[in-house]
């Protein structure tokens, strides 16, 4: 598990965001909110027992976010 980071993980989101915005043909995908629960923790069902790799549902949340940027 790597909560200890997910502060670091947001400012970085933020910075590659920001960048992504000032290329053209860029878009930005976010894909680590809707990984995140109300309490603004990972959601458990998105992982598997290691808390670290995605489970089935992770990577079916990954793919119904990402499809709709996908040419």
């Amino acid at each position: 598990s790597r909560a200890h980071l997910l502060d670091l993980q947001r400012q970085a989101n933020e910075l590659v965001k920001a960048e992504a915005a000032r290329m053209r043909n860029v878009d930005y995908v976010d894909v680590f909110t809707p990984m995140l629960g109300a309490d603004g923790q990972p959601r458990p069902e998105l992982f598997v027992d290691d808390r670290l790799h995605m489970s089935r549902k992770g990577y079916e949340l990954w793919r119904d976010v990402v499809s709709p940027y996908l040419r």
